[in-house]
């Protein structure tokens, strides 16, 4: 657990904190092994694959855990990420219902073709949508160069975090 979220790094912090605590004489691949073993047999810690990741609705943000609900409805949104949520990434923004959006949503209204800025609005938010995705759907952008693709796509990374996004040119 690091900041917030899970990572799938339990067998290398077992090996470091072994290493560290034992001399390089009485370390050895039985150690670890003898460790996990007991890790494992722990009821108390034991957890499957699908103990983790947020519950559909909610998004791990930088200043905490985002019902998304609750903030469509200007409700109190907000709150504390816990351990026990199992959030497994944390989008690399800070959550503000105050914030304007006038700006993002010119440029929005400017790159799209009339009547299709709802649609990509829609598209950004159903990339925060996590569990299980009821709606499978690819977003491609078609146009000339120096129409606001990039710009876009920079945006979205900018809220959804470089480790949480791909793209694939057509080619």
């Amino acid at each position: 657990y690091d900041n917030g979220v899970w990572k799938p790094e339990g067998k290398r912090a077992l090996r470091h904190a072994a290493r560290k605590a034992l001399d390089a004489k009485n370390y050895g691949k039985n150690v670890v092994t003898e460790l996990e073993t007991q890790a494992l047999s722990d009821p108390q810690i034991e957890l499957t694959g699908e103990d983790f990741g947020l519950e559909p609705g909610f998004v791990a943000v930088e200043n905490g855990l985002l019902d998304l609900s609750a903030a469509a409805d200007r409700g109190d949104a907000l709150r504390d990420l816990e351990p026990e949520d199992y959030a497994l990434t944390r989008l690399p923004v800070e959550y503000d219902p105050d914030a304007a959006y006038d700006e993002w949503n010119a440029y929005v209204e400017e790159w799209t073709e009339d009547g299709k800025a709802d649609a990509l609005q829609e598209y950004v938010g159903y990339c925060l949508h996590t569990g299980a995705l009821p709606i499978h759907r690819a977003l491609l952008l078609v146009g000339s160069g120096a129409n606001g693709k990039s710009t876009f796509l920079d945006g979205v990374r900018a809220l959804l975090g470089s480790e949480n996004t791909s793209s694939i040119g057509l080619q």
